[in-house]
């Protein structure tokens, strides 16, 4: 797996900048900050890396470091834990 989910990101960082966070780490194929229809940011975003041992080592070196007074959350997109509390939310009327 090679794409990753960042959470956790200050609202001053685009893409440009994602990118340049994650660039150290390797080869990066896409860098996107998730924004709303006004082009503020979500303050999360998606990087896909050119391979599974640089998304691996993204995640070692930047999980739970500190950027601009916010602590990055730096996971696989589609990881176990993601996908496990997505379907233990429950709707009710």
């Amino acid at each position: 797996m090679k794409t990753l989910f960042i959470s956790g990101l200050d609202m001053s960082i685009n893409d440009t900048k994602l990118q340049d966070i994650f660039s150290p780490f390797g080869v990066i194929k896409s860098a996107h900050v998730m924004i709303n229809s006004l082009g503020i940011s979500h303050g999360c975003g998606v990087v896909e890396m050119s391979s599974d041992s640089e998304a691996q080592n993204c995640i070692d070196m930047l999980n739970h470091t500190i950027l601009l007074d916010r602590t990055l959350i730096v996971e696989f997109k589609d990881s176990p834990v993601k996908r496990n509390k997505s379907r233990n939310h429950s709707f009710v009327n």
